[in-house]
This record gives structure tokens, sequence and C-alpha cells, in this order.
């Protein structure tokens, strides 16, 4: 397994610099070891590691490097970022996540870890040469200080991102037993043959065989904590869903929003829509989701729990020397694959056309500097995800085209897509998209980016 960019970035910054040069000079030293190249000045210096603070500030130079390089235009934008000064539209620090609730089963088999913990028989006293040493504190009172962190640690090591799909689970295992037993209620531990009826019901109502494999494994994640043996594990369990994963694989549906087609949704804005505000708020919305690669859910506020969409200080606008605003930099602090990472950036250019930058501004001169979601209704509640995905269907059914093919998704299908088609590596595209993996390979359909 390669090594991760971070510890790439620290090698390659602690090498010493005679090395490096000998190293570019040359090509075919790939198999040359440090020492080998190394001056005999430099071979036995230790130099000091890098910070951590320092790595991560190298990562997010280079993935502002990445997007301002790959941005889909280059007009007014300088040739030094770096000369460029950051000014957030809104000065203050980000507020902390909202906490999350837990499915009420999984909570459960956490608080029966800390009750099993606090229950145990402590021994009482201790004892030494001289006699027994009574403990200052009881043993009860200490084991349930220690078990509440036990209970901390175990909500911690759920990603927010999961608690809504942990829930989506239950709830649908709890539908199909209403619909297929009458009435009877859910509760640990679940049968294998239950179980399979489960993934039939599952594949009987045209579920993904992803979306099958992961409430599946919520479902055995209960199971585990409260230690009762994982129903997913069994044998049959398991080749029920290797054959979901060869019978239930479906081509996906949905058709990139691409530039040409982003264009026509933008001008479409006006004609089902009487608010200003309303329009200016969509086609920011559709401009910035094509341009940044971004998820619905990360723009729009859902009725279940996850990561909370993009708040109005993670904007920042870059501006020149004269004070002119040239790019916007969009900060990302909870996506999808945000667990354990830090903080990442793309930087949005100008372009003659259409342009995100200015849509954007003229969006928040309408929106004021209100702290909270950057895309926020007139009363000042976040945009739902269904209020998008239901303007979204009507800019794409006024355009003539199907809104049964063109989702939400399409967005970052039709970005995936332009990328690729103007030449950038999958690494690229893979930081701009803030993919985990290279999934987003299903979505580049290049012969289409010109429709």
């Amino acid at each position: 397994m390669p090594p991760k960019r971070s510890a790439r970035l620290s090698a390659s910054a602690s090498q010493p610099p005679a090395a490096k040069k000998q190293k570019r000079g040359r090509k075919s030293s790939a198999t040359v070891s440090r020492e080998e190249v190394a001056t005999p000045s430099t071979a036995n210096v230790t130099l000091p590691a890098i910070p951590p603070d320092l790595v991560e500030q190298i990562v997010n130079r280079v993935a502002d490097e990445v997007s301002r390089r790959t941005a889909s235009g280059t007009g007014g934008l300088p040739s030094n970022t770096n000369a460029l000064k950051e000014v957030p539209v809104i000065d203050m620090t980000a507020a902390g996540s909202a906490a999350n609730g837990i499915s009420p089963l999984v909570q459960g088999s956490i608080n029966a870890v800390q009750k099993n913990l606090t229950g145990i028989d402590f021994q009482t006293v201790g004892s030494t040469s001289h006699g027994p040493i009574p403990h200052r504190d009881t043993p009860v009172s200490a084991a349930s200080e220690l078990a509440a962190i036990v209970s901390t640690l175990m909500n911690s090591s759920l990603q927010p991102s999961s608690l809504p799909t942990y829930k989506r689970a239950w709830r649908l295992y709890n539908q199909f037993l209403h619909s297929t037993f009458q009435g009877l209620s859910v509760a640990l531990p679940i049968s294998p043959p239950n179980l399979a009826l489960f993934i039939a019901y599952m594949f009987d109502n045209h579920y993904a065989p992803s979306t099958v494999t992961t409430y599946i494994s919520a479902l055995g994640y209960s199971h585990k904590l409260s230690g009762y043996p994982d129903p997913s594990k069994v044998f049959f369990i398991m080749q029920m869903l290797k054959g979901y994963g060869k019978l239930g694989a479906r081509l996906d549906s949905r058709l990139p929003i691409t530039l040409p087609i982003l264009h026509r949704i933008l001008e479409a804005a006006s004609s089902f829509s009487s608010s200003k505000y309303q329009i200016c708020q969509f086609q920011a919305m559709c401009s910035i989701a094509f341009h940044a690669f971004l998820r619905v859910g990360e723009m729009t506020s859902t009725t279940g729990l996850g990561p909370r969409p993009l708040q109005i200080h993670q904007v920042v606008q870059l501006v020149n020397d004269s004070n002119t605003i040239v790019s916007l930099k969009i900060v990302f602090e909870d996506f999808k694959h945000s667990y354990n990472q830090p903080p990442s950036s793309m930087v949005i250019n100008r372009v003659p056309i259409f342009c995100p930058v200015q849509l954007m501004l003229d969006y928040l001169a309408l929106r004021g500097n209100k702290p909270g979601p950057l895309f926020i209704t007139l009363h000042g509640q976040p945009v739902s995800r269904a209020n998008f995905t239901d303007q979204l269907a009507l800019a794409i059914k006024f355009c003539g085209l199907n809104p049964a093919r063109y989702k939400g998704h399409s967005f970052r299908i039709g970005a995936a897509s332009h990328a690729a088609d103007r030449g950038l590596s999958d690494a690229q595209i893979r930081v701009l998209g803030r993919w985990k993996s290279n999934a987003f390979h299903r979505y580049i359909r290049i012969p289409s980016v010109s429709t």
C-alpha cells in the first residue's frame, strides 16, 4: 500500500537538498537508496520531523493549487493566487457541530454495555503486608465514572454521517415486520431466517445492493454491541448478499448535468420563479454545485441527521491589490469522508459566462451576513433538500429534459465528466470531488459532456 500523501510530503520535505537535486537529475534512480544519493556531509544528519500542523498546511496548499489550476476558467485570475488576500464573508469561528441523536436500539446497546460495566462486583478494599487498606472512593462510584467515559468513546466511534443510515435501517426493518408479520415488534436478537426474509423484502422493493449491504451491516452492529451473535455473518446470509450483488446490479440511469445544460438551467430560473431572491439563490446553488463538485446534502438540510450543510463562514473571498474579488474559496469542514480528516478547500474562479463567483456574490448581497447555513429561505430557514430538488425538477422539465434522468447528483456526475474531458488525472479529480476512493470512475461519461 503506498504511503499517505501527508507521509510522502513529510519524507520529501525532510530529504536533504543535495539528495533531492541529485535525484531529479537521474530519472532512472528509482531503485537507488537514499543513503546512496545523499552527500557525505548530510548522509548522517538527522533532520527534525515536520510538525503535523505544517504538514496539514502543505496538504491544503497543494489542494488549493490543484483546484486553482483545474478550474473551469481563468478569466480575471492572476497568475499567483498566493498574492491574494482572504476576506471571509462573515468573520466568525466555525460553530460546533449540532448534537446528533442515535438510534434507540444503538443507544440501548451502548447503555447495556455501560450498565454491565457498572454492575460488576469489584473488590472493595486493597491489601498490603500491613493489612487491608480501604479505598478512598467507593468502587461503584469509580466504575460509574469510567463507564461514562466508555459510553462517550463508543458514541464518538460512530461517524455522524452514519447515524441517519442506522436509523433508516431500523425504520425499514420495523416496516418489514409490520407488513409481513402483522404487528411483530422489533427486538434483539434478529434470527437469521427473519434477516433472510428482510433481505428478500428489500430485493422485492428494488433496493440497490450497496444499500442492502449497508443496512444489514447496521443491524449487525447493534447485535455485536449487545453481545449477541451477528446474524449477518451466518453463511447463508452472506451467500444471499453475494447473490443480491449479482442479480441486483443495475446501471446508474442518472445523466450528467454538463456545462451547456447548466447554462440552460440557469437561464430557465427566472421562468418558474417570480422572486428575485429565489432566482438568485437557485442560480448560485446550481452553479456552485457544478463548479465545486457538491453533493446535494452538502448545501441543503434534511429531516434526518447527518453532516450539516455549508455555512456562510466557510465561504472566503479572495481579493487582489485593487480590492477586487477575483475568486471564492470554499472550505469544507463536514462532508461524507471528513471523519478524522482535516478541512478541505477549493478555489472557484471567475469565468466569462454565467460566472459562479458573480452568481454567488449576487445571492450573498440579498442574503446578508447572518450566521448559519449558506443557503437559507427568506424566513431564515435552511433550504431543504426536497425544496431544491423540486425546483431542479421544474427547471429540467422547462429545458425539455427528463427530470427522472437528471437529479441533484447529476451536478457532481457532470463535474467529474467535465474534469476528465479536460484531461485531469484521477488524483486531481479525487481531490476536487473529495472522494476517498476511485468510485468516481462510474460517473465519468465523456461522450455526453458536449450535449
